[in-house]
């Protein structure tokens, strides 16, 4: 059964970018959702939020409701589209770099539109709507109205909505294991080594390369979604705490000289070269062994010569504050980036305690994560999983089964919703 493909013009209330207005300074005014409020993974995300003095005008007009959609309609070219569904309690408004969009609830199911947009993002479909200028991209009003996407019947829409639901649930939790051991390791750091700005224990110092043997940049080969090749781990790969998270993921094909060149080792060390002020810097600790892996363009991997450093305790010391103050004295800016290259990490001061103490670390670290290991091991077969997951939900392969024994009701349902949208706005 093929679905008919409407546009969101036909199927919306209402399209209605937001507001720009100045942020007050502290707790007065109204929360005001921004580009930052969108995750990469499709949730509103209330970590970081900006107030705004709204009039009584502004209110009406940009409140968000529970049930609607927020796109982000300008950002970086990488970032313009990604979008979540609003299900939040209390009063919130939103900037002019995000649109709300009210859907007919009689024709649309909005987490099901949520989904399907953010995923149509994260698959590069609206790559040929945006308007590009210095390091910017927006999709306007009109341009996002026109989108069409695949509309099944009501209840098939619910039925893959539970399912992506579950799914998703499920990486959720496991990202989240993840982010409490990152919270848990820099504590741990510092109660054995001390602060490496003061050094209060007295530890031979020195520059971070007395310790590399290697440094190689990762490959700048064009990534995709479909499973081709090996897998390449990115910069959104490793978060600000450096953990590795696989739920996201990409692949690159690559001869076999080029794998062998490329492919990652366990504690292979991931240096982000280029991100964003705040992140340039942030390190990963490769530990996968089973999973053919590569490092994408922005990393730079490392790898150490442990006769003078364990890698474990080189991740530590990397992802800690003095050193992340460090990269960002080094880094040098270009247009809302900042870059540090293999020379300069080279250059990176360093301590170097006993390899007796960096192992007793290492093995404290080991046991922390023998169960992030694991999470990670299944958030690498959730990545691709749910990717999956997503691409049969909008092609319909997912609920064919689902739809055969519910044909008679959805036939029915099929039709009402042929009579409605043939009806003229």
């Amino acid at each position: 059964m093929e679905w008919p493909r409407v546009p969101i013009d036909r199927i919306a209330d209402d399209v209605q970018p937001g507001f720009a207005c100045q942020p007050t300074n502290g707790d007065t005014g109204i929360p005001q959702l921004r580009t930052n409020n969108v995750s990469s993974d499709g949730h509103i995300d209330l970590t970081e939020l900006k107030r705004v003095p709204a009039t009584e005008s502004q209110r009406a007009r940009y409140v968000l409701r529970r049930g609607d959609i927020l796109f982000n309609n300008t950002n970086s070219p990488a970032l313009a589209g990604k979008t979540a569904f609003f299900d939040e309690d209390g009063l919130y408004l939103f900037s002019n770099h995000m649109t709300r969009i009210r859907l007919d609830v009689a024709l649309a199911d909005p987490r099901y539109v949520a989904r399907y947009l953010h995923w149509a993002w994260g698959q590069g479909m609206f790559r040929g709507l945006i308007t590009q200028w210095v390091n910017q991209a927006a999709i306007n009003r009109a341009q996002l109205g026109g989108v069409s996407i695949p509309l099944p019947p009501l209840s098939e829409q619910r039925r893959i909505v539970e399912i992506l639901d579950q799914a998703d649930r499920l990486r959720r939790l496991r990202a989240q294991a993840d982010a409490k051991a990152g919270r848990i390791l820099p504590a741990l750091f510092i109660k054995m080594f001390g602060d490496p700005a003061t050094n209060p224990m007295g530890w031979p110092a020195g520059d971070l390369g007395d310790a590399i043997l290697e440094t190689q940049y990762g490959t700048s080969k064009r990534a995709n979604t479909e499973g081709r090749g090996v897998l390449v781990v990115r910069m959104n790969n490793i978060s600000a705490s450096g953990m590795v998270e696989l739920s996201d993921v990409k692949y690159v094909d690559l001869n076999d000289s080029e794998l062998e060149q490329q492919r990652l080792k366990p504690s292979d060390l991931l240096f982000n070269r280029t991100n964003s002020a705040d992140l340039v810097g942030k390190t990963g600790l490769w530990t996968q062994s089973t999973v053919p892996a590569v490092a994408a363009s922005y990393l730079i991997r490392v790898r150490i010569d442990p006769a003078k450093a364990l890698p474990g305790y080189v991740w530590a010391l990397m992802n800690s504050a003095f050193v992340k103050t460090v990269l960002a004295n080094k880094a040098r800016r270009a247009v809302g980036m900042a870059n540090i290259n293999a020379t300069e990490l080279r250059h990176v001061p360093a301590l170097f305690p006993p390899l007796r103490v960096q192992q007793a670390f290492s093995e404290r670290l080991r046991t922390i994560d023998l169960g992030a290991n694991g999470r990670r091991r299944s958030v690498a077969a959730l990545g691709p999983l749910f990717g999956s997951l997503m691409r049969r939900a909008f092609s319909g392969a997912l609920t064919a089964s689902w739809r055969e024994v519910h044909m008679r009701e959805l036939l029915q349902e099929i039709d009402r919703q042929a009579k409605t949208l043939s009806q003229p706005t």
